[in-house]
């Protein structure tokens, strides 16, 4: 029997009601059963996985003593002799957690262990043991209110308050946790100490400190970071990005005032896909992670390449946010993190009281210290820790790492040429700018800065004018003394042509230096002349991510190494190991991260459309020589949207053009699939139903059909002989089968248990969503119908399935009065930052619609209907979460004025100079000629009287379909009419958002005036 469901059953459940594990208040009697059926089973195939989740969410809290928390140490305290590991239960614990549909901590990774663990909560041992500590720190972090544990987890003199033992990040975030919960009077977090009577004293200090003190709103910096792990031998980069204001933003990256701040935001790191910016309202842009980034140190001695493109298509470099690196040549000073983890100080001091010492094994340490050998990814390095001074030297070279001391931090004026894409040092051109900051980054304007030749010569002061060639500089403000290297370029410069994708001529101009462009294993270099270059691809089929070369003064025996851009003219998809993709070659949408489009000629526009609905076309002109495919995803999801889920041969086509004088020629065309993995299901000689997978390795999850919400949770299917199979205690006929969300994305099937079923028709399909729909309606929502309604959204939202995977959500589309009633639903049970602003769009997009379409009087009827069971008071909440949505929409300004006439019935004013013949004349030169030929023709039928308001003429006929798609919308908007939201109208629907998305500008300029005519 499952100890999970017996504790389901102490609490009076039949199923797992989506709260966090520790709420079911697993008592000491059964923790010991729980652990005692551990120790004893022998196989992990005869555990139920939901208690191997249980089990690491009670060792977290019963268990945990400090130290660097590990899958092999919640192993230990049940290990036997099983015939299993640690990697074996921790991997049937997940599997755990995502049958019961629980959410992954997302951040510049996915933290599934961590996740694990905190669904027990806190760790109630540890805490008690340190109950002093824990106080103090917990009263230092009320007063900061910070938003992240960025925000003190690197401040010593706040993290040392506690004993070593507990200084890592689970500890920091538990604390962030409960700090929050102080703030926001969560008493049922806070019930975790409260229950303990020892405990009980830290949350009331806490509470009557919080009463003496006032709370701002705060947003945390950026925080970048080089982390040494010495047991895993590697150093990565860790990139602390939050929410942050637009000012803050624009601050950040280096957005120029008179730019307008795009809708969203993509950050890409040595051209992979980071995360996404996205402005929630005029004043925020909020921060999502995509995929999983663990950002290894290369052993690169260059700073990487971090760079911002906005959805214009403009592109910001933003390589000032990371200032420096690891450096191989030379001693390097890291500070303690936790036990398992030091951060690169930038110069040669350091506030903490420790520090570590990590240097070339041809540096010499003239006092003799203790030193040990380190590898760190494949390198091997000398290390010692140290307090105090720790002097090294090679040479005439000489190194004083220093503890306990102040440090500074310094910012150089980067002038690297656009032809350079890195470099192992600051490139400047002249003197550089240069702005010192001290240790809680004020400014610091009484600094004295001098230079000199790197390798022997004066110290220079700083207004004498700079030699060529690599320079030191020294940063001297107070007692600290810190040093840098640049290189001067002064006014050389580089020009590449190119008529070929085999060579190019490389010419430098300007040159006082020692220039050489080097020969690389993929591409030739071949000195014609002093300044002259022939570059050569070595084999046609494969493309260097970059050719390297060197910048070197004659007097000097070092100097610049630096990377250039392939400047070869052609277009080719590049894959992550520089080899040329073929056009027959197929390719996922969910593995196109590192893939790059190289587009080194002049009017080349990328041309995309889903292959169900080839007449709806998304069109991008390209600007830059090599753009990451990940630059085009987001509009790849909205195609794809516009064909069913279940739709495995759909794909998307990704055709390159040149626009000529003569017209438009095609350059390359390839294919994106949708899904990695797919299902095949057949009946064995028993009328068994054996679900097999393209992928053997996924783990298939089933989700059942036509029941009560009191059985619809997730089935884990067996894997038996290389098929998987449902229970034999299985009595419901009909599921969703999928794949456990990962890297590989898997195409849900629907499933009969029962041989002689016959598979639903399109028709008797429709006919069911209206059933559904007329349900929904009818009932309070409180019944059993809404509450199944809430319970696919969650396993949809939870897993990565297309909403439109169930019928039940699909029937959202079919009614304006549903749709708001949906909307308040799920808002009400929901988180708010969850849904109105990240579900709320992915909903649309699946179902083919947009909430903005629903009439105001139906949003009225819809707070009514929930505010009349749940209180009036929850109106004024369900209002914020509504005009959070409708203020996400884009172009922010327009549909500001479209929320003040859904939510005040007050007509929208227009802009200044609007034109409506203007416009629509703008609005067809705008468009490529491949979007006006293949533009859909069918929409929703506008009513004859409100024809007249935007006109389609014989000059319009093209563009007829974004002509009439506002004002569509708008009659919905305004309650005039309700055929966009028809059970036929399905395609329609999704017509009229490819209307809005193809020019989103032109569509909200003229809702509004449609919405003034009506």
């Amino acid at each position: 029997m499952s100890k999970f469901q017996d504790l389901l059953s102490a609490n009076q459940l039949v199923r797992h009601s989506g709260q966090a594990i520790w709420k079911y208040g697993l008592g000491d009697n059964a923790f010991q059963q729980l652990k005692k059926m551990l120790i004893e089973t022998r196989r992990i195939n005869d555990l139920d996985s939901r208690d191997c989740l249980l089990y690491y969410a009670e060792w977290w809290k019963r268990c945990y003593n400090g130290g660097y928390p590990s899958k092999k140490e919640v192993f230990a305290s049940i290990s036997n002799g099983q015939y299993y590991n640690e990697d074996d239960f921790y991997k049937s614990a997940k599997k755990g957690a995502a049958l019961l549909g629980i959410r992954w901590i997302k951040r510049q990774n996915t933290q599934y262990f961590k996740t694990l663990l905190f669904q027990g909560g806190l760790p109630i041992k540890h805490i008690a043991t340190n109950k002093g500590a824990y106080k103090d720190l917990l009263l230092k972090i009320l007063e900061l209110n910070p938003t992240t544990i960025d925000d003190f987890a690197f401040n010593s003199d706040i993290t040392n308050l506690l004993p070593p033992s507990g200084r890592n990040d689970e500890i920091y975030d538990c604390c962030l946790a409960i700090v929050s919960a102080i703030i926001n009077e969560d008493q049922d977090y806070l019930s975790i100490l409260d229950k303990n009577n020892e405990l009980r004293e830290i949350t009331g200090e806490l509470r009557t400190k919080k009463r003496t003190l006032t709370f701002e709103k705060k947003k945390s910096g950026f925080k970048s970071y080089w982390v040494l792990e010495p047991e895993e031998q590697r150093i990565r980069l860790y990139l602390g990005l939050t929410d942050m204001s637009g000012e803050k933003f624009r601050s950040l990256f280096g957005i120029e005032d008179d730019l307008t701040l795009d809708f969203e935001y993509k950050l890409f790191y040595n051209g992979g896909f980071l995360c996404k910016f996205t402005k929630r309202t005029d004043e925020v842009m909020r921060v999502k992670w995509v995929g999983d980034h663990e950002l290894i140190w290369d052993k690169a001695d260059q700073l990487p390449d971090l760079y911002l493109v906005g959805s214009s298509g403009l592109k910001h470099e933003s390589q000032h946010l990371i200032t420096y690196f690891p450096r191989l040549d030379k001693p390097t000073l890291w500070r303690k993190y936790s036990e398992k983890q030091w951060i690169l100080e930038k110069g040669l001091h350091t506030s903490a009281d420790e520090g570590l010492a990590l240097y070339p094994l041809d540096i010499l340490n003239p006092l003799g210290a203790n030193s040990k050998k380190m590898v760190v990814n494949g390198i091997e390095f000398n290390w010692c820790l140290f307090i105090g001074n720790f002097t090294l030297s090679k040479l005439s070279e000489r190194w004083d790492l220093k503890t306990g001391q102040h440090k500074i931090d310094w910012i150089i004026d980067d002038h690297k040429p656009s032809w350079m894409i890195r470099a192992n040092y600051t490139v400047v051109r002249g003197k550089p700018k240069i702005i010192v900051y001290d240790e809680k980054e004020n400014v610091l304007s009484r600094c004295v800065l001098k230079w000199k030749p790197k390798g022997g010569g004066y110290w220079h002061d700083w207004n004498m004018a700079m030699t060529p060639g690599l320079l030191e500089i020294m940063i001297i403000a107070g007692p600290v003394t810190e040093y840098d290297t640049i290189f001067n370029i002064g006014q050389l410069n580089l020009k590449v042509t190119s008529n070929s994708l085999q060579e190019a001529i490389a010419e430098v101009s300007a040159n006082s230096f020692l220039f050489s462009i080097n020969n690389g294993i993929n591409c030739s270099a071949e000195k014609v002349s002093n300044d002259k270059y022939k570059l050569s691809l070595v084999n046609n089929s494969v493309i260097p991510l970059a050719i390297q070369g060197t910048l070197r003064h004659a007097t000097q025996n070092s100097g610049l190494r630096f990377e250039m851009l392939p400047p070869f003219k052609g277009v080719e998809i590049i894959d992550n190991d520089n080899s040329v993709v073929l056009e027959t070659t197929p390719l996922s949408l969910t593995r196109l991260n590192g893939m790059r489009l190289m587009s080194n000629q002049k009017q080349l526009r990328v041309n995309m459309w889903n292959t169900s609905r080839s007449g709806m076309i998304a069109s991008v002109s390209l600007q830059e020589p090599f753009i990451p495919l990940r630059t085009f995803s987001d509009k790849m999801f909205q195609l794809y949207a516009l064909s069913d889920t279940m739709d495995g041969m759909a794909e998307i086509k990704f055709e390159i053009v040149e626009e000529r004088p003569s017209g438009t020629v095609k350059i390359k065309e390839y294919s994106i699939k949708r899904y990695d993995v797919t299902l095949q299901a057949a009946f064995n000689e028993k009328l068994e139903v054996n679900i097999t997978s393209s992928d053997p390795t996924i783990e298939l999850l089933a989700v059942p059909l036509d029941c009560t919400n009191e059985e619809l949770s997730l089935r884990a299917l067996d894997l038996e002989e290389g098929h998987w199979r449902f229970s034999e205690l299985e009595n419901i006929e009909k599921f969703v089968v999928f794949g456990v969300s990962g890297p590989m994305k898997t195409q849900p099937i629907f499933i009969s248990r029962d041989p002689y079923n016959v598979p639903t028709s399109e028709e008797d399909r429709q006919k069911r969503v209206i059933t559904l729909k007329d349900e929904l309606l009818d009932n309070s929502y409180d019944s059993d119908v809404w509450q199944r309604l809430l319970s696919y959204y969650r396993i949809c939202l939870n897993h990565d399935l297309p909403y439109s995977t169930f019928d039940i959500l699909r029937a959202t589309t079919f009614s304006s009065l549903l749709a708001a009633k949906v909307f308040v639903f799920l808002t009400v049970y929901d988180s708010k930052d969850v849904f109105a602003e990240v579900a709320c769009g992915d909903l649309e997009n699946d179902l083919g619609f947009s909430f903005h379409w629903i009439s105001g009087d139906n949003w009225g009827a819809a707070l009514e209907w929930m505010g009349s069971g749940l209180g009036m008071s929850l109106i004024h909440d369900l209002g914020a979460s509504l005009k959070i949505y409708l203020e996400m929409q884009q172009p922010f300004v327009e549909f500001a004025k479209t929320t003040t006439y859904i939510l005040q019935a007050s007509k929208p004013s227009l802009a200044s100079g609007f034109h409506l013949n203007t416009r629509i004349m703008q609005l067809r030169t705008s468009l490529g000629g491949k979007v006006l030929k293949e533009l859909p023709q069918k929409y929703p039928r506008v009513p004859d009287n409100y024809q007249v308001i935007i006109p389609v003429t014989e000059q319009t006929a093209k563009v007829e379909m974004l002509l009439r798609a506002p004002l569509v919308v708008a009659l919905s908007i305004a309650g005039k009419d309700e055929a966009l939201w028809h059970e036929d109208n399905e395609f329609r629907r999704r017509n009229i958002r490819y209307a809005q998305q193809l020019n989103p500008e032109w569509y909200a300029e003229a809702l509004n005036y449609c919405l003034t005519k009506i």
